[in-house]
């Protein structure tokens, strides 16, 4: 996986997409470049205790900049969370080809040349982008 090859969705805090909190599990602060963010509580519907009904998470999903035919690829640190993201939109909004990244961003920080982003807040474009996994 090649980060800009394909639309990625990190389901992580708001402060572990934008490199204000650094997970234990991953080597540097930040995010996969380009990624758009979703925390995945907004999955569920506080209220109803139960996930968001199918078009509401399309339409989360749509804001977010996920797109409903791309087939999103989504990762947290380490799977988990990650999973919660990929049943949302694969099995209950029905988005085509939705992939799960089970190394996230374990796996993708392990790697020096590996290229991470942050300073970018969630819904926002642009940002900074740092070498070689470093945070800047």
């Amino acid at each position: 996986m090649k980060a800009g090859d394909v639309p990625l969705h990190d389901t992580r805090a708001p402060e572990q997409f934008t490199g204000a909190v650094k997970s234990p599990q991953a080597r540097v602060p930040g995010t996969i470049p380009g990624a758009a963010h979703l925390e995945l509580t907004a999955f569920y519907s506080a209220a109803d205790h139960r996930f968001q009904d199918p078009d509401a998470i399309r339409a989360l999903a749509a804001q977010a900049g996920i797109p409903a035919d791309g087939g999103p690829i989504t990762f947290c640190n380490t799977g988990h969370q990650a999973s919660v993201s990929w049943f949302a939109l694969s099995e209950l909004a029905g988005l085509p080809g939705v992939r799960l990244y089970d190394g996230s961003m374990s796996e993708w920080t392990a790697d020096p040349a590996h290229p991470v982003q942050t300073g970018v807040e969630p819904g926002a474009k642009g940002g900074v982008r740092t070498g070689g996994g470093a945070a800047g």
